[in-house]
């Protein structure tokens, strides 16, 4: 009795379904991450493109095909200035959950800000547009600033000041919000209050005025929504974190997110750390050698006092670290210091060797009486493993565009891929889930022929070779499954490509033996 034709004829009927199905699936895909992102903001999918998206890159794992964990936040701070300067045209976007653009300087006494190209930079630019179409997910927020540098007020913002400055806001977010294609409501949008200098005895009133904004842009009836995320001091030394819970307690139901930075902007520095530190980072941990009672603030206490003696948690709080350079001189002719330096200029003219500054943990290099310090990629590493270790909510990158432009290529892109190892996945690909759910569609196939039909079964007894043959077809089908079900960073695409490689080639395996047997017979 012949062997029945019921399996191959099975198979083929089933892959013709499975090419059908994929192809429905395929047509039909869009949202998520790269290519889905580029399906979505196209509005279109090619076949070409998408073979060219899945086999086109030599890499298992690159920081342009990556997104950031839904666990962390990666918040770029890119000021107005830079903004103009146009350098946010190659930033990848993709490895941000948040960005900052510009800031809304508030001028106390009516509520509006002090000067309109600050605020407007989201306007004259297409930073908004360009950076929503790249990355759909994105959160854009207006940072909202008061360095108290009018002077002491005995009273916090009037009546009239507050109604300019939220009405002000309010028509800010829906712009952004308009800028990002969202035409039917507001959404990913929101402020960042930066208003480090706010007095002990107005701490209330700062807590009032945060809710007020809290609930007057976000209206779900008007389709509003503002996300809130408010900078930490880095210093407490009244301690009114712990002291006054009522105002820890109100500003953790009013804020999303704490940002707590790891540098200062001016000279203050100096006069909270002494003059021996310099630099525009604040010590980032006590050193073993340092007596108890002369250690005072650094990053990692600030951190253990915000999350355990205040009890801010951990996920809720993000250390923002500085993308530019200081400088500093020890001849008194010359300006005592030159802040926020772009590390471009930095590393492509000071041609000297790194030193390590064992305070702040970051580098500096020295040129005549100048001394330039700075965030390298080893320095960010130990300090990213660090927040990791405590739990926190992720990192803040200050000036993304003053790392911009730098002649060393490895440490410009290691910024980021720093980033991409430690806070972010491989984006969704759509390629080996597909290869996979025709793999068991396929399987299936041939499991429900053995069950429904007795000739296969017959035919499967008769000859135990071709059962033993389809039994291990079905195992490494199984295997190859697996690893295309696999992510990416876990199993990477040089493995997947040759366990299916393998899978088709079995057949041909078999036959190629078949023909060797008649040969010798």
């Amino acid at each position: 009795m012949s062997q029945p034709s019921f399996i191959p004829r099975r198979i083929t009927t089933i892959l013709v379904l499975a090419l059908t199905s994929l192809t429905m699936l395929l047509s039909g895909c869009g949202g998520g991450g790269d290519p889905g992102t580029y399906v979505a903001n196209r509005a279109r999918f090619s076949m070409k493109r998408w073979m060219r998206y899945e086999f086109g890159r030599s890499k298992t794992f690159s920081y342009g095909e990556s997104q950031i964990k839904k666990e962390y936040k990666v918040i770029g701070y890119e000021p107005s200035w830079l903004i103009y300067d146009s350098l946010y045209q190659n930033y990848p976007y993709e490895l941000l959950s948040d960005l900052v653009i510009g800031e809304y300087d508030v001028n106390p006494e009516n509520g509006f800000p002090r000067g309109d190209s600050s605020h407007i930079a989201y306007k004259k630019k297409d930073i908004v547009q360009l950076a929503s179409a790249i990355n759909s997910e994105l959160n854009i927020l207006l940072a909202v600033t008061d360095y108290a540098d009018y002077g002491y007020r005995p009273d916090f913002y009037n009546e009239p000041a507050k109604n300019n400055l939220l009405n002000s806001l309010d028509q800010a977010l829906a712009e952004i919000s308009l800028y990002m294609g969202n035409e039917d409501g507001r959404e990913n949008v929101g402020l960042l209050f930066d208003f480090p200098s706010v007095p002990f005895k107005l701490r209330r009133k700062y807590l009032e005025f945060l809710r007020r904004a809290k609930k007057n842009l976000n209206d779900e009836t008007q389709g509003k929504s503002c996300l809130v995320y408010v900078v930490l001091p880095y210093k407490d030394p009244y301690r009114v974190f712990v002291r006054d819970s009522v105002y820890t307690q109100g500003l953790r139901d009013v804020a999303d997110a704490f940002i707590l930075r790891s540098h200062i902007f001016d000279d203050q520095i100096r006069n909270d750390f002494g003059e021996a530190h310099h630099g525009a980072m604040i010590p980032f941990a006590d050193l073993p050698q340092v007596p108890v009672e002369d250690r005072g603030v650094n990053l990692d206490s600030s951190i253990i006092y915000y999350t355990q003696d205040a009890k801010i948690p951990a996920r809720e709080i993000v250390v923002e670290f500085p993308y530019y350079g200081r400088m500093f001189v020890s001849d008194s002719t010359l300006s005592p210091s030159r802040p926020m330096i772009p590390l471009a200029e930095l590393m492509n003219t000071v041609d000297s060797k790194r030193k390590r500054d064992t305070a702040a943990f970051c580098f500096y290099r020295e040129l005549d009486t100048m001394k330039y310090y700075y965030e390298d990629t080893l320095s960010l590493e130990l300090k990213y493993s660090y927040l990791q270790e405590r739990g926190l909510g992720g990192v803040g990158l200050y000036g993304l565009g003053y790392g911009h432009g730098m002649d060393d290529l490895a440490m410009q892109d290691g910024l980021w891929k720093l980033i991409a190892e430690h806070f972010a996945e491989p984006a969704p690909r759509l390629f080996f889930p597909a290869v996979a759910f025709l793999l068991i569609f396929i399987g299936s196939g041939i499991v429900l022929s053995v069950i429904l039909h007795w000739q296969v079964r017959f035919g499967l007894r008769e000859k135990r070779r071709k059962f033993w043959y389809y039994l291990s077809f079905l195992v490494l089908l199984s295997v190859t499954v697996w690893l295309c079900v696999e992510p990416v960073d876990k199993i990477p695409v040089f493995w997947k490509i040759i366990a299916i490689v393998i899978l088709l080639i079995y057949p041909l395996g078999r036959a190629a033996i078949k023909l060797a047997t008649k040969a010798r017979v």
